[in-house]
């Protein structure tokens, strides 16, 4: 077997010649499996959906096709409704454009609004009012004031999605979220995050349809990092010179220059705050300016943090897709749901507070589409030994302690990574409960669990009596 899921032209029933025909311009062959899993419970079984998978794991097309698949399939019978039938919240602009892009791609130019604050509101209203856009993505902050204001009605509402939604909870946004959501049964939710707190469960059984789907994927270890990334840690001083010469060195050994002319060579540099990151950027400017002098391969730098107004955020990651940008200093705003294929360097100048901002941090490099592995290296001080040890046993992941960097620099790669499936799955329907796992050599290990979940209680139970 040669992919993690479905072939796309065994899953017609759910795809639309729409769909299919954009799946394929963008020679998507095979769905990952929790695009097939959370496509059949959604589509087939009709139920809420809560999946927890790896970065870079296809979460966002995963919710896009059942709402496109809805939306293709009734477009002749409502023809000239109006209201939005699909909702779809994400913790950070950037991410919603980037999602709003992926439903273009399925349902149409126009089918689109991105409802974000930093923007016109007047513009993203007449998306809605005007254009009668279908689906609306938006932040939470945005989305609740569009809802009082009478711009979305969320009784056309059909699909909630709540994307990232453990940095939703995290970020304060509970009391947006509850403002914005329909109660439980109302229409179908659609939950996506790479990890999922105790605190997170609670707030899901209150807002869920007891009996929704659960898809379950981890990576290699059981860490929440997908694709294939390699953890490297290098003990430096404290200061901007001593960053900017560990980055400098690092974009030498592990980020090489575009491969059959795709954008590659790319790293995310993350620190803690604002302040810090611009300072970064003025160090490593000055640095790649003096060896460009002297020969160097030039490498162009940027900053991508809340500070900025909406407009250079979304220069920055422009620049960073067509490959203008080849160093991009940011604070964790980058950190959540950006797909950026040409990204195979995470530095983490700043240690990250908790496992999960390094899984999504490192989820950055290497993924689906890069030419070569990932490659993410934690600068820590000698004197956090103990929290590096506490960041390998919370995220599940080994670093490889350096003496100096450099070591296992790794080989060119002259093309996309191929898939080597170990296990072939089977694809029961979603109501059999099956367990299914594979194993990928290119990219992480992934094990995928679905089962429907009734009460939860009385299941944990049934299994402690086991």
């Amino acid at each position: 077997m040669d992919d993690l899921g479905a072939r796309v032209d065994a899953l017609t029933c759910f795809l639309p010649p729409r769909v299919m025909t954009s799946l394929q311009a963008r020679s998507i062959e095979r769905l990952t499996t929790i695009q097939e899993r959370t496509l059949r419970a959604a589509r087939a079984a009709r139920t809420d959906v809560v999946c927890r998978a790896p970065t870079g794991s296809g979460k966002t097309l995963a919710y896009v096709l059942p709402i496109a698949d809805a939306l293709w399939c009734e477009k002749e019978s409502r023809e000239g409704e109006d209201g939005v039938r699909a909702m779809i919240v994400t913790p950070t602009r950037e991410l919603a454009a980037q999602v709003a892009a992926e439903c273009e791609r399925c349902c149409g130019t126009e089918s689109c609004a991105v409802v974000v604050g930093g923007a016109s509101a007047k513009v993203q209203e007449d998306a809605i009012k005007v254009k009668r856009a279908k689906i609306v993505v938006g932040t939470p902050g945005r989305l609740k004031e569009f809802v009082e204001r009478g711009v979305i009605d969320l009784r056309t509402v059909e699909t909630q999605v709540l994307d990232e939604i453990d940095r939703l909870l995290d970020g304060g946004f509970e009391g947006e979220i509850e403002a914005v959501m329909r109660p439980p049964g109302a229409c179908q939710t659609l939950c996506f995050s790479a990890t999922i707190s105790s605190s997170l469960s609670r707030f899901l059984d209150r807002r869920l349809v007891p009996g929704y789907a659960e898809i379950v994927s981890e990576g290699l270890g059981g860490s929440n990092v997908g694709g294939r990334v390699e953890h490297f840690c290098f003990a430096t001083k404290a200061g901007d010179d001593a960053i900017g010469m560990a980055v400098a060195q690092a974009l030498e050994h592990y980020a090489i220059e575009r491969v059959d002319g795709k954008v590659g060579g790319q790293a995310i540099v993350f620190t803690e705050t604002k302040l810090t990151a611009e300072r970064v950027r003025a160090t490593l400017t000055n640095m790649f300016t003096t060896e460009f002098n002297s020969g160097k391969r030039a490498r162009r730098v940027s900053t991508l943090h809340g500070d900025l107004p909406q407009p250079a955020r979304d220069a920055t990651l422009a620049s960073l897709r067509s490959g203008e940008v080849d160093v991009l200093v940011a604070t964790d705003v980058a950190s959540r749901g950006l797909d950026l294929p040409g990204v195979e360097l995470v530095v983490h100048a700043d240690a990250p507070k908790s496992a999960d901002t390094y899984s999504h941090r490192a989820g950055r490099a290497g993924r689906p589409g890069c030419a070569v592995p990932g490659v993410s290296l934690l600068l820590s001080r000698p004197e956090s030994s103990t929290e590096t040890a506490r960041l390998e046993r919370e995220a599940k992941i080994t670093f490889r302690r350096l003496v100096h960097i450099g070591e296992r620099s790794r080989e060119r790669v002259t093309g996309d990574l191929n898939l080597d499936l170990v296990e072939r799955i089977d694809r029961g329907p979603v109501e059999e409960r099956r367990h299914d796992s594979l194993i990928s050599d290119n990219f992480a290990a992934f094990a995928a669990d679905i089962q429907l979940i009734g009460e939860k209680k009385k299941s944990t139970t049934k299994k402690k009596r086991k």
